[in-house]
């Protein structure tokens, strides 16, 4: 069986498995990033303010899109 078989009759288990390790990739992306800015950033009081702004602002749009999230969740008539 050659490799584009295998992945046509397989895609139903790959599809996903695909989309999960890629989902992962990408996570493991921004925390290892995130430590890189913040271990960087404090070297420097610019550096720290620009980085303590930045995460207020991510942390407030997380915040608001969790709140929207709830919102939406929300039973109807309550």
């Amino acid at each position: 069986m050659s490799f584009g078989e295998y992945v046509v009759s397989g895609w139903d288990t790959l599809s996903p498995a695909a989309a999960e390790h890629a989902l992962v990739v990408a996570i493991a992306l921004a925390i290892a990033t995130a430590i890189g800015v913040g271990l960087l950033s404090c070297a420097s009081p610019r550096a720290r303010g620009s980085s303590t702004a930045v995460s207020a602002t991510v942390l407030t749009i997380l915040d608001q899109l969790g709140g929207l999230a709830e919102h939406a969740l929300k039973p109807r008539g309550m």
